[in-house]
């Protein structure tokens, strides 16, 4: 039996707010290192607070181009309109629906039935890294399946706009877990080499070889993607040169 767009989006709806549910009916939400997420992000936003002076007797803040900023800036600008723990229950709400939307977005690239594979991430949404309050990889897991669904479906198109979104989604995996960023281009590496392997074999066998336009477009998109991991990959020699 195949479910039809409606039913797998319905199903969607559903699963999403069954997962929602637990997460608010709790005062907090019970993590290892989510209280240390949220202490962090106080001491940013009150960081120039006369109230708070002590905050820079003891704090500095870094360097803008250290990873996993993405998710205390999340948190940033919650905390400026709810309580702290109002807040990591937002942010965990994004995620706890985020997932499955972008586990969605992704296997649907080619045909809206892979978006089946979509309802297998619910059960994993609350899982050992969640209740470690490891956010800043669980949120990188999320970019990474964006970036994979945005590339997937726009690689093969003429347009400015898909290097420079496939910048911004590289750049944004950067600030959430460098894990995501480092996975997202081995993967797309992975992908163009496999086929580029693909395309050699097909001509030098006897099956029939791939027309021209379909080289040049494989090329295109190899230029493409070397183009929009430079500004990343500039942030990734800064902070390694940096750290090590």
């Amino acid at each position: 039996m195949t479910l039809s767009k409606s039913n797998l989006y319905v199903l969607l709806v559903l699963f999403s707010i069954a997962n929602l549910y637990p997460l608010w009916l709790l005062d907090y939400f019970p993590s290892v290192d989510g209280p240390a997420h949220v202490a962090l992000t106080h001491i940013w936003l009150n960081y120039e607070n006369e109230g708070y002076a002590i905050y820079r007797e003891f704090f500095e803040k870094s360097s803008i181009n250290s990873p996993n900023m993405l998710v205390y800036f999340l948190l940033y600008c919650l905390m400026m309109v709810f309580p702290p723990f109002v807040a990591e229950k937002l942010l965990l709400s994004l995620f706890v629906v985020g997932l499955p939307m972008s586990v969605w977005y992704m296997t649907t690239s080619y045909n809206y039935k892979g978006g089946v594979v979509a309802l297998l991430s619910f059960p994993l949404v609350y899982n050992y890294i969640t209740y470690f309050g490891f956010y800043n990889f669980l949120f990188g897991s999320l970019v990474y399946c964006i970036t994979m669904g945005y590339w997937l479906r726009y690689r093969g198109k003429r347009s400015w706009s898909t290097p420079v979104f496939t910048a911004l989604l590289l750049l944004g995996a950067y600030y959430t877990h460098l894990s995501s960023v480092i996975f997202l281009i081995l993967s797309i590496s992975i992908l163009l080499i496999f086929e580029i392997v693909q395309i050699y074999v097909l001509r030098t066998s006897s099956a029939p070889s791939l027309s021209e336009v379909q080289t040049i477009s494989l090329k295109e998109q190899t230029a493409l993607f070397i183009l929009a991991s430079l500004p990343v990959s500039v942030l990734l020699a800064i902070y390694f040169l940096t750290v090590y």
